[in-house]
């Protein structure tokens, strides 16, 4: 099956440090997010119906997301749940920030764990979003500590489509092309719909060429069981 990473395993030790001097569209650099006036409009069908902020701590399952390649992502509940938290709070607005996981040792398999929370020098409109970098060593530093490395970028489409919209998928693409990128399989997770009542996912894998692919979201009992359809 295909892997999904080439070369590097995503940010270790002294890599994390080249990271944070290197130029380039990586986790060190702005990131812009942006949807067309079209995806906008297409909000309206979506009910935004406020329910209180104990609903976001209801249990989730894991979400699992694959590619013909035989690939998989998973969203870990944890994250999963953080990411709507975050959407939550700024539902007026897009928001996001990064991924952190790891992968399984055939490399087929990258598990999300942890979503961060939107760096503080941030910028964001109801349809765009350019996320900062303030405070992003840090966590991963910690993270490596722990044995969990950079996987991608996550942010939110408030009462929308979580489908990428094609500046989305143009910037995750070309993070993913760029020569000093360590992460060679980023994944971009975009959040949608209602987030503190059904939030809505999609999931994208770029590849080292550039090509992005996105991915089904598929449904498992767990681990070792077989697919449900």
């Amino acid at each position: 099956m295909s892997g999904l990473r080439g070369s590097a395993a995503g940010i270790r030790s002294s890599q994390l440090m080249q990271q944070t001097s290197e130029s380039g569209p990586e986790w060190g650099q702005d990131m812009c997010w942006t949807r067309s006036r079209a995806a906008q409009r297409g909000a309206a069908s979506i009910s935004s119906t406020t329910i209180g902020p104990s609903d976001l701590s209801m249990d989730r399952s894991d979400r699992h997301f694959t590619s013909d390649s035989g690939a998989t992502v998973t969203l870990t509940a944890r994250a999963f749940a953080k990411m709507a938290e975050f959407a939550a709070k700024r539902s007026q607005r897009e928001t996001g920030g990064i991924l952190i996981g790891h992968y399984s040792e055939d490399l087929t398999i990258a598990r999300i764990e942890a979503a961060s929370d939107e760096p503080p020098d941030s910028r964001a409109g109801r349809t765009w979003f350019v996320r900062g970098q303030v405070g992003l060593a840090e966590i991963l530093q910690r993270a490596w500590r722990e044995g969990r490395y950079y996987l991608g970028e996550w942010h939110s489409h408030p009462g929308a489509s979580p489908a990428p919209s094609g500046p989305d998928l143009s910037a995750i693409a070309k993070m993913a092309r760029h020569p000093t990128f360590i992460c060679h399989r980023p994944i971009l997770v975009i959040i949608g719909g209602n987030f503190h009542q059904q939030p809505l996912l999609s999931a994208t894998l770029a590849a080292k060429t550039g090509v992005t692919t996105q991915l089904r979201a598929e449904l498992y009992s767990n681990e070792h069981e077989r697919l449900l359809r």
